[in-house]
């Protein structure tokens, strides 16, 4: 149950990772003023967007 837990909080923080990732990539190659700013941007902008998905997977 525990190691559950735990493979459960590793996925979702990779998944938060991917999903910063992608996002600056894009940010960027819209023209992104920063690369700094638009990767915290979008750091911001995946951490609202990815509590769903997380409630979502805790619940399955």
């Amino acid at each position: 149950m525990k190691k559950n837990i735990e493979n459960k909080i590793f996925l979702g923080c990779f998944i938060l990772l991917l999903w910063a990732f992608f996002g600056g990539i894009s940010a960027m190659a819209s023209g992104g003023t920063g690369t700094v700013v638009s990767i915290q941007d979008c750091l911001v902008d995946a951490g609202e967007n990815i509590t769903v998905p997380i409630m979502i997977y805790n619940v399955v």
